[in-house]
């Protein structure tokens, strides 16, 4: 059994409503010792993940482009308006991050403008060619060393997958545009690993870290996550409601 597998598995157990009495009390001993007997099959190697600093400085600006977005009105609405949502989810993401892995670092602002002159990132949706999403820099500053007129292009069929779909991709680009590449092995349970799931997939501690490392500075290089961080899937406390309420948390400036 793999470590995705393992987490999986706790995940699951920790949503599991036992039964009140000794009954419930056994079942959840039996589903903790289960787990426990897996860890040993379990051949860890810290995976490692590729880091380029030259693309968007922090607060990163995002902007929805509905108009510039080629899909039917239903579709670009589908697509574009996942973004607070999955804003939402990373800034829940990053606040667990710091609260149990790393209080050495700060949350990674990330905003929805309405004006499209200050955003770093413009958003749209298209039909691509074998991609359900694209992050691309057109031009090259030279005074600062970065890339500008940063693009994310989600591709229409994106409206027809699940909300967990939508949110998955839209991240794994945004997280390109702050320098965070693929990881050394493909990982389905992983944000950046590049598959789409009809189910939650979130930003990961690597995911983080690889982000931390690139506002430090270092260019073209892989890292590793340290020791003291183990490497786990940050699923939001409150992932229940970003996920069913109607409205979520406005964080758009």
């Amino acid at each position: 059994m793999d470590l995705p597998r393992l987490m999986e598995m706790i995940t699951w157990h920790r949503r599991i409503k036992y039964p009140d009495g000794e009954l419930g009390i056994m079942m959840h001993i039996a589903a903790l010792l289960t787990l426990l007997l897996t860890l040993p099959q379990i051949p860890y190697e810290p995976p490692l993940i590729k880091i380029d600093v030259t693309w968007t400085r922090l607060p990163v600006t995002v902007y929805a482009d509905y108009e510039r977005s080629k899909c039917t009105p239903e579709e670009n609405r589908a697509i574009l308006d996942i973004i607070p949502i999955a804003l939402e989810v990373h800034y829940q993401s990053n606040l667990r991050y710091l609260a149990e892995f790393s209080r050495e670092g700060y949350l990674i602002d990330v905003r929805q403008v309405q004006n499209p002159s200050q955003a770093q990132v413009t958003v749209t949706a298209e039909k691509l060619d074998n991609a359900a999403g694209i992050a691309v820099a057109e031009r090259w500053d030279p005074s600062t060393s970065t890339w500008k007129d940063i693009r994310v292009k989600l591709d229409c069929v994106m409206a027809r997958v699940s909300v967990y779909g939508r949110i998955t991709v839209f991240l794994h680009e945004l997280y390109h545009t702050m320098g965070v590449g693929h990881p050394e092995r493909d990982n389905p349970y992983e944000v950046m690993g590049g598959a789409v799931w009809d189910r939650p997939v979130y930003p990961s501690t690597l995911t983080f870290y690889a982000i931390y490392s690139a506002r430090a500075g270092m260019r073209e290089t892989m890292v590793r996550l340290p020791s003291n961080i183990p490497y786990v899937m940050l699923e939001p406390y409150n992932v229940c409601l970003l996920y069913t309420s109607p409205s979520p948390r406005d964080r758009q400036k």
